[in-house]
């Protein structure tokens, strides 16, 4: 198995998978659509995961929510420094 391959049968990734099908049925039709409408660059970790729709949606969307309060972060430190 490479490093870009993924064991379907670890405990973990069918844990993820389950998780992430419980969300998907939980979201917001309309948060969905305006999440996928964003641009963002492919995270690189995310390719391994396209085969797995709804794992890879999962996924892709705590990086944009980590990437956004990071932002934030940085946005509001910087707005100290200068006040």
């Amino acid at each position: 198995m490479s490093a870009g391959d993924l064991d379907t049968n670890s405990s973990l990734f069918v844990l993820a998978y389950r998780l992430a099908g419980s969300l998907e049925e939980a979201v917001n039709p309309t948060t969905a659509k305006e999440v996928d409408s964003e641009s963002m660059l492919l995270d690189d970790r995310l390719v391994s995961l396209r085969q797995h729709p709804t794992l890879h949606k999962q996924v892709e969307g705590a990086l944009k929510a980590r990437s956004i309060k990071r932002l934030e972060s940085e946005l509001l430190q910087e707005h100290g420094k200068f006040h």
